[in-house]
């Protein structure tokens, strides 16, 4: 059962299965006799009918043309899975104000390759590993390591399932396919930054509830290669006050070869 499916089911939900009609009297009802010629002008009436609908169809796949080619554009630009994800981002958080919420505004440095996983994180002074089940840290020149129980490697081992519209996880490329993919996010036309021509996409996120904001997503991406330049969320109360904004700079995203050269980067002192 595919998931369209699902959907229309779900929207439309049939409590009992519908019953056949009765096969005897329908069967009563047949001769031997010829059909009647259905008149011409009926006939007329269901080409008519049909050139509507095709013309409907002709239509709704023009207007669907380029999100259909942004989807598949992001889908040939993220590559393979044999790559090492290199990431440096800033994280700017504000206030429903416009200030500058404190101690937002860090950089972080993000190294990441899958299957196994191997992660990378360094902020400021400190650093942090994972490999095989275990964290090793880098603090003020002191080095820690912990081994995790097979929840907590259950859990850091599938981080890519916590990735959302507000959330571009270890590698922003892969949930921008994705996103697009389910429709979540729509090309929206293109901008410029610092002279990089960009790709508009944008989406949004009801309220969970009465007291719970709205928000709205744009992701700025590469106009060749789909790679990250910008994220931006901006959440809404129901009255239209602001609920604060985020704003995710992508200072750099590569996608380096997963070579014996580069498999350092993945540890600490890489």
């Amino acid at each position: 059962m595919n998931d369209v499916t699902d959907r229309l089911r779900a929207a439309n939900p049939v409590k009992e299965e519908p019953a056949l009609p009765p096969v005897a009297p329908l069967l009563a009802r047949l001769d031997d006799a010829p059909a009647p010629r259905r008149p011409r002008r009926r006939l007329l009436l269901v080409l008519a009918l049909v050139m509507t609908v095709l013309a409907a169809i002709v239509v709704g796949l023009e207007l669907r043309g380029p999100d259909v080619d942004v989807v598949a554009e992001a889908r040939a630009a993220l590559g393979g899975t044999d790559a090492i994800v290199h990431v440096v981002a800033r994280d700017e958080r504000f206030n429903p104000d416009g200030t500058l919420v404190d101690r937002s505004g860090t950089t972080s440095e993000i190294w990441s390759a899958r299957d196994p996983l191997r992660l990378r994180i360094r902020e400021a002074n400190v650093e942090s590993a994972y490999a095989d089940g275990v964290i090793t840290t880098r603090a003020d020149g002191k080095v820690q390591t912990t081994r995790l129980d097979d929840a907590a490697r259950r859990a850091i081992e599938d981080m890519d399932s916590s990735t959302s519209l507000t959330q571009p996880g270890r590698d922003p490329l892969a949930v921008v396919r994705r996103l697009l993919d389910e429709g979540a996010l729509r090309p929206d036309g293109t901008a410029e930054v610092g002279g990089r021509e960009v790709r508009r996409l944008v989406g949004s996120r009801p309220a969970p509830d009465a007291m719970g904001p709205a928000v709205q997503v744009e992701y700025l991406v590469d106009a060749d290669s789909y790679a990250p330049v910008r994220l931006s969320t901006r959440a809404t109360l129901e009255d239209g006050r602001p609920a604060g904004a985020r704003t995710l700079t992508f200072l750099e995203y590569q996608r380096l070869p997963l070579t014996r050269a580069n498999e350092p980067l993945l540890a600490i002192g890489g």
